[in-house]
């Protein structure tokens, strides 16, 4: 599924609970300097959602990026500027990529780190509107989203660098509504992330580019479907010998039985499942919801297979338990002492 984004904000709530993947949420709370939304403490009175492995991807390539040329950025400044944007990329992903320069720190950034898919076109732009400001004498915010008016309206880079400057100077930042938003951005920036909290905020990239699936990822929103049928193809021409198997994957959407793949490792992982319908947002025509609850529960139990799981496990780096013989079964079960004692078989014990 795509990572979460302002489309996602604009559904109603009851959609959204079938499309946002609860383990790319991160909950920040924008200033508010003016009091327009009534809130207390400088900061509006709801919280906005942004995209946790968008953060973590900005946060955590901010030295590696300093070092390929990248104008200093602190970790303050980062997280001030997706405060100030309200999205986890920070707005920060449209450079000139003819460029030379600038596409060649991209390049640069992209080859050190091959699953950070938001860092590298974030750096290539904070370098560009860094020039662009040094050469013109501009400032940085006033240039950020471009200089001119957006057509039809009265808003343009003066009015966003006027913004900028009340955003800095609030106090939201240091809210405690916004401590864990601070916490978790720190954190991947001196790459001190829990095992468990890097899983879940590397997932996306994982599944876009398929690195956890033997490369049947989604790798871009627009060639979903056709990695998820490279996907199919490949689970019906090793289940050849299993006639059940293959009649149980016949019929179900290819993008269905690769939503539950990935869900598949999310759980062996401990991350958050996706949500079914989330599979389906780029994937036109949506079908209906009836439909989509047919597909899930035929999809999962085709995946979870004996046959299948024996193909997708391997992939994917999950070990299963091993099958017991009668012997270790019965072994088990008496629980066998040195000496052939059974200790604690029921309430029996036999020598």
């Amino acid at each position: 599924m795509p990572r979460f984004s302002g489309y996602h904000s604009k559904l109603p709530k009851a959609e959204q609970a079938d499309v946002v993947d609860p383990a790319d949420v991160l909950q920040v709370y924008r200033p508010d300097p003016t009091g327009k939304f009534g809130g207390t403490g400088g900061i509006e009175t709801l919280p906005t959602t942004v995209s946790r492995s968008e953060v973590y991807e900005l946060a955590s390539i901010l030295k590696a990026a300093r070092e390929a040329g990248m104008p200093e950025l602190t970790p303050q400044q980062l997280a001030s500027m997706i405060l100030l944007e309200g999205r986890g990329d920070a707005g920060g992903s449209y450079y000139s990529y003819n460029n030379p320069k600038y596409r060649g720190l991209a390049a640069l950034l992209e080859k050190q780190y091959p699953e950070n898919l938001t860092g590298p076109a974030f750096a290539a732009t904070v370098r560009e509107k860094a020039d662009t400001a040094k050469r013109t004498g501009l400032p940085f915010d006033l240039l950020w989203n471009g200089a001119g008016k957006i057509p039809g309206t009265n808003w343009g880079g003066a009015e966003y660098n006027q913004r900028a400057k009340a955003f800095k100077e609030s106090p939201a930042l240091q809210h405690p509504k916004n401590a864990e938003f601070r916490d978790f951005l720190n954190r991947a920036y001196e790459g001190k992330l829990t095992p468990e909290e890097l899983a879940r905020a590397q997932i996306q990239s994982k599944e876009e580019l398929g690195t956890h699936l033997g490369g049947y990822g989604t790798k871009k929103v627009n060639d979903n479907v056709k990695s998820a049928r490279e996907f199919k193809s490949m689970l019906t021409e090793r289940l050849q010998n299993d006639p059940n198997a293959l009649k149980a994957l016949h019929g179900i959407p290819a993008d269905a039985l690769l939503h539950v793949a990935n869900n598949i490792y999310r759980e062996a992982k401990g991350i958050p499942t996706k949500p079914h319908g989330a599979y389906q947002l780029y994937s036109p025509p949506r079908r209906q919801s009836h439909a989509r609850a047919t597909e899930r529960s035929e999809a999962e139990m085709a995946m979870n297979l004996p046959s299948v799981r024996a193909i997708i496990d391997p992939m994917m780096g999950i070990e299963r338990p091993k099958e017991q013989t009668m012997v270790d079964k019965l072994k088990s079960l008496l629980k066998f002492a040195e000496g052939g004692y059974v200790a604690d078989a029921g309430n029996v014990k036999l020598i």
